[in-house]
C-alpha cells in the first residue's frame, strides 16, 4: 500500500467512532481536536488517515514515523503498546502527534 493511499475514510454515517487528535502541527479536518472516522480502525490506519491531510510527510512509505515524531495513545508512546502501530482505537481513544522540532527545550 503506497503512503498516500487512503486505508480508512472520514465518517458520515454510522459505525462513527470520534477519536480525540492532538498534533502540534496543522491537520486540516480535524474539528475541535476530534476527528470522525469509520470501522474497525488500527492507530497506522488512522496516521495515514491524517498523513494525507498533514502539513508535512510525519511517516516515509514502508509505513515507519519519522524519528522526529512521537505518537502517544491515551498517554502512552507507540512503541509501548502491545500492537504498536496495529493497536486498535476506540471510541473517545486520545491520539498525540509531537514534532519534535516544534517543541521547545
Amino acid at each position: 500500500m503506497s503512503w498516500r493511499e487512503e486505508p480508512v475514510r472520514m465518517a458520515w454515517g454510522r459505525n462513527k467512532m470520534k477519536v480525540k487528535v492532538k498534533a502540534n502541527f496543522g491537520i486540516p479536518e480535524v474539528t475541535d481536536g476530534h476527528i470522525q472516522i469509520e470501522g474497525h480502525v488500527a492507530l497506522r490506519d488512522l496516521l495515514f488517515l491524517l498523513l494525507n491531510r498533514a502539513e508535512f510527510p510525519f511517516m516515509h512509505e514502508d509505513g515507519k514515523t519519522d524519528p522526529d515524531i512521537e505518537v502517544v495513545l491515551n498517554g502512552i508512546e507507540f512503541p509501548f503498546l502491545p500492537g504498536k502501530l496495529d493497536t486498535q482505537l476506540h471510541e473517545g481513544d486520545e491520539v498525540e502527534i509531537v514534532w519534535k522540532a516544534m517543541v521547545g527545550g
